[in-house]
């Protein structure tokens, strides 16, 4: 049996009733939105304790009793209410008996009429079914035949834009070797709001889109990506089992922490160029860290990626063996990459032969693909040709995402 509540419980529930009312009311002019949350909840609570205590008086084994309801029952409202539940119950019953006849004769009138009707248009409705269905079969093909068109169309379309080459670029008089591109605004709130989201985001598929954006992000060298390169680490051994190997379903993850840790050190190393330092800061040097991520079972596109960066945690004057791979089953995505990171190879001197030819690998790849490459490809291709052969960029160039392709081209061709 549930206890009853007493009289300091009915003044307080008294007292809450008062304060909805009276809050409402002092809010209405200041906010009346506010206000109207406010009211809506009162009138809903009132609403369900009146149920309650009615539910009490009707059946006395009700276990929600309040002191409402044994008051009420101290005075008899009780057995009226009964009284009154019986008559309205019977009286519903009775109606909905009558309801359920209506509805069931009206039910057989519609049932007969359909089957008329059916009968009388059964040979019209055949007629006008074929003739949309062979309708919609020569719209369709009539549509096959356009979006063929324009799509063959649009890639003989060229870029308006990459045939201007604007002649207002800054070529340091002092060095002809040395070109400064001009400034071209980006958002300052890209990285920034990417950062927070790799910081702070706890749902795993929000931080997996976060990582994903990080290569397409320009990223100030004046950041602090510190905390961001332990984040992406932390989550990447995440995504490694007991047996020491990336676990199947977290394969992705994994594929995006190492392409964004990637990309993010590449601009640690470049931002403190000519120094050098373990930007990792963990207790082995970041060039063992690489190494022991690549040992993992990973594929090869994740592994191109992860040799790729253990070349710049590697001194100017230390010489090791590069690893690299061919590119003939490589994602155009993670070749992309690679030609928007190998310059920083080439500008903090961590290049040699088989940098070199890395290089030359990729920019063949991206330049003779079947299909027509981008103007951002075609830019970063330039800018890495530029740095092989010594012309000098600004470090603002280097991490510059948006090359604009034709600007560069131009300066390639000028010096």
């Amino acid at each position: 049996m549930w206890p009853r509540l007493g009289g300091g419980t009915r003044e307080a529930q008294i007292s809450l009733l008062l304060f909805g009312i009276a809050l409402g009311a002092d809010m209405w002019y200041d906010q009346p939105s506010i206000a109207w949350v406010i009211i809506a909840t009162t009138v809903f609570g009132f609403l369900f304790y009146s149920l309650t205590v009615m539910a009490c008086l009707i059946s006395p084994a009700c276990p929600f009793q309040t002191p409402t309801s044994t008051m009420l029952r101290m005075l008899r409202i009780d057995r009226v209410l009964r009284l009154v539940f019986k008559r309205a119950s019977s009286y519903s019953q009775q109606l909905m008996k009558s309801l359920h006849g209506v509805l069931k004769r009206l039910l057989g009138i519609i049932r007969s009429g359909c089957t008329q009707l059916s009968a009388v248009f059964r040979g019209p409705v055949h007629a006008i079914g074929a003739f949309a269905e062979r309708s919609l079969q020569q719209l369709i093909t009539s549509l096959h035949h356009w979006l063929h068109f324009v799509l063959r169309f649009s890639t003989k379309v060229v870029d308006s834009e990459a045939q201007l080459l604007e002649p207002n670029l800054d070529v340091s008089s002092g060095n002809d070797h040395i070109l400064a591109l001009p400034d071209i605004p980006t958002s300052k709130l890209e990285a920034p709001s990417v950062k927070w989201l790799l910081e702070t985001s706890t749902d795993p598929e929000v931080f997996l889109a976060a990582a994903s954006l990080v290569p397409q992000v320009e990223w100030p060298l004046d950041l602090d990506v510190s905390d961001m390169l332990h984040q992406l680490y932390d989550n990447y051994t995440s995504c490694v089992g007991f047996h020491g190997q990336i676990m199947p379903s977290l394969e992705e993850k994994a594929s995006a922490c190492i392409m964004a840790m990637s990309h993010l050190y590449c601009g640690r190393v470049l931002q403190a160029y000519p120094t050098h330092g373990e930007f990792l800061g963990f207790r082995e040097r970041d060039y063992d860290t690489f190494d022991r991520m690549a040992l993992r079972d990973m594929g090869r596109a994740d592994r191109m990626v992860l040799n790729t960066t253990k070349n710049l945690c590697l001194l100017q004057d230390e010489d090791r063996r590069f690893q690299w791979f061919l590119l003939y089953d490589c994602p155009d995505s993670v070749a992309e990459w690679m030609s928007h990171s190998l310059p920083y190879h080439f500008v903090t001197g961590r290049a040699n032969e088989r940098v070199e030819k890395f290089a030359i690998e990729v920019i063949s790849k991206l330049l003779s693909s079947t299909s027509s490459p981008s103007n951002q490809i075609i830019a970063n291709c330039a800018l890495l040709a530029c740095v092989m052969v010594g012309v000098q960029f600004d470090k603002k160039d280097i991490v510059r995402v948006d090359k604009r392709c034709h600007r560069l081209i131009w300066c390639f061709c000028y010096s």
